[in-house]
């Protein structure tokens, strides 16, 4: 019963993954890559960084937007 759930885990993992290939997806398009920095909320750049075909927030960037900050850090979140 173990190594029978143990084989339908892995079958369901590899079944469900997805591959990311970033030349596939970002070739041909503009990026911006945006972090948590307190620094972002010194210039009202929202516009500008959802202006972007794919927008990256790292760290936690996520964490501390808020509806308030978007006309700093923008709203637009790809990945």
């Amino acid at each position: 019963m173990k190594y029978y759930k143990a084989a339908l885990g892995l079958i369901l993992f590899f079944r469900n993954v997805k591959i990311f290939n970033p030349n596939k997806v970002l070739k041909g398009k503009r990026v911006a890559i945006i972090g948590a920095a307190d620094s972002a909320l010194k210039h009202e750049a929202g516009e500008f960084i959802d202006s972007f075909d794919f927008v990256i927030r790292l760290n936690k960037a996520l964490i501390t937007y808020s509806p308030e900050n978007a006309k700093y850090i923008g709203s637009k979140t790809d990945l």
